[in-house]
């Protein structure tokens, strides 16, 4: 990883509602902390490093953590079959099914993991699923956060727009259930590749680099698959997110193939106070053509409401 070698870096494990996750923290501790929440699938390390340390040299404690199911954090037991594809189903009808868990689980996750470390007064960022589940915690528990920032994320609602039919191929892939490296590398390339942003490419050399040790580090295509289930099983957030009081930044990009923009500006009208920035050209993605772009952002949102 590009890690800094100046940077104060601590990591390992809690317990947290009855899972263990995995997690790291950047930065000196007595500096304001910013809590990463990543989205479905993705390991801490999908926050990019660069990204990350210069969040951190914007004057913040930095803690980025795995879900569960995902990266070095432990899995959850199986205990019933699950067909994706009549489960989608079911969910734009309306119909939740049942699952091993869902995001209210993910977001008390989130919250045990806050309690474990005594991190207090804490600005959430949230991408994509994590941003719904960041939503969850800001409605259910507003005490415990200072902000929330939400990239590219939704209410979750079934009437929402759906994603490029691009992407079905690879949300339900079977070629995943093997172990052949390459072979998942280039299929999570071509994904990546697909839902990035189209005016700010990512280094393909670079990319590959990090989807290779993301690999070795843990590759659990049952894990992607419960997390999936678990975003299906949640159904919408609507109700949730009208409660959420905390400042809220949503930032979303233009050009997002897997989650519409439109889902943003539902969430600026839910959400009292929030302000929306649309970035032109960014799809699913945190690309380096954008790194201080979006830390500036979040930095003036937090900074603009702790001079309130």
């Amino acid at each position: 990883m590009g890690y800094s070698a100046d940077i104060p870096l601590t990591a390992g494990t809690v317990q947290a509602n009855g899972v263990e996750l995995a997690y790291e923290s950047w930065g000196e501790s007595d500096k304001p902390v910013m809590l990463l929440v990543m989205g479905l699938s993705c390991q801490m390390w999908m926050w990019p490093d660069p990204f990350v340390a210069l969040l951190v040299k914007q004057g913040f404690r930095v803690v980025r953590f795995d879900n569960r199911d995902v990266g070095g954090s432990s899995s959850v037991k199986r205990q019933m079959p699950i067909n994706l594809p009549l489960s989608y189903f079911k969910y734009r009808l309306g119909s939740l099914p049942k699952a091993h868990y869902n995001l209210h689980d993910m977001a008390e996750d989130t919250l045990a993991l806050m309690n474990a470390l005594k991190l207090t007064d804490v600005h959430l960022v949230g991408v994509s699923m994590g941003g719904m589940i960041g939503q969850l915690l800001a409605a259910k528990h507003p005490d415990k956060l200072e902000s929330l920032t939400l990239l590219m994320t939704s209410t979750n609602h079934p009437n929402l727009p759906t994603p490029d039919p691009r992407l079905i191929k690879f949300v339900f892939a079977r070629k995943l259930a093997g172990r052949n490296k390459q072979r998942v590398v280039d299929h999570q390339q071509a994904m990546w590749e697909t839902i990035g942003s189209p005016a700010y490419p990512t280094d393909p050399n670079m990319l590959r680099q990090l989807l290779e040790q993301c690999f070795d580090r843990d590759f659990r295509p049952a894990g992607m698959v419960r997390q999936t289930h678990a975003i299906l099983a949640t159904g919408s957030l609507i109700k949730w997110t009208r409660e959420v009081t905390l400042p809220t930044q949503i930032i979303h990009g233009m050009a997002d193939p897997l989650i519409s923009v439109k889902a943003s500006l539902q969430l600026k009208q839910l959400i009292s106070g929030a302000k929306l920035v649309t970035i032109p050209g960014m799809g699913h993605d945190i690309p380096q053509g954008l790194y201080q772009t979006i830390s500036d952002i979040i930095t003036n949102h937090i900074k603009s409401h702790e001079s309130d």
